[in-house]
């Protein structure tokens, strides 16, 4: 259904594409390294993720399978900078243990089933099932982060308390995109709030 929203969204899209500085969005050496990345940025900085992924690399663990028999206590070491590193470490095995599990299946199930699957594994939430289908699976899928959040309401959007209500009242709205256009426009909204708020 094309609406105004989807209209004024396109063309927030490429204003974007043509004013903003696209760093490299989610570098990751494999589709596995994304999903780490995923769960581990939740509440800290990509910063401290990258220091994480940097010690799992160093530690030759950023391999679900060898991730998965690692101990305990190392594992939370590996990853302490992330922040919240105990239930972090659960959500990081469970999620791994659902990719081994899954992976070769997923890539063929609708959008629909992948996202109720992932909901279902402890510590993945609405952002993380979105970004992990975006980004691994390439669903074209919107990701209403708090970048997004807060710049859909200064275009006048909306105001939305939270990624379930945003997506909620904008998905069946969004312009026609492609899974790499959607996961350029997430980079694009989150390097112009960055930059924007260099500028401040």
């Amino acid at each position: 259904m094309t609406t105004q929203t989807t209209q004024d969204l396109l063309a927030l899209y490429k204003e974007l594409e043509s004013t903003t500085a696209l760093s490299t969005w989610w570098p990751a050496d494999s589709r596995y390294e994304i999903i780490v990345g995923a769960v581990l940025t939740q509440n800290t900085s990509w910063r401290n993720v990258e220091t994480a992924i940097a010690q799992l690399k160093a530690a030759d663990a950023l391999d679900p399978h060898t991730l998965l028999e690692l101990p305990l206590p190392r594992l939370q070491e590996l990853i302490y900078s992330a922040g919240f590193y105990r239930v972090k470490t659960t959500y990081l095995r469970e999620a791994t243990q659902w990719f081994v599990d899954n992976d070769a299946e997923a890539r063929s199930w609708d959008t629909a089933r992948l996202r109720k699957s992932l909901l279902s594994v402890r510590g993945i939430g609405d952002e993380t099932a979105d970004s992990i289908a975006l980004y691994v699976y390439q669903r074209p899928l919107f990701i209403y982060d708090l970048y997004a959040r807060r710049l859909l309401a200064s275009r006048g959007f909306g105001s939305f308390p939270n990624y379930k209500a945003a997506k909620r009242a904008l998905d069946q709205h969004l312009p026609v995109l492609s899974a790499a256009e959607f996961g350029t426009f997430h980079g694009l909204i989150v390097d112009h709030s960055k930059q924007a708020a260099g500028r401040m």
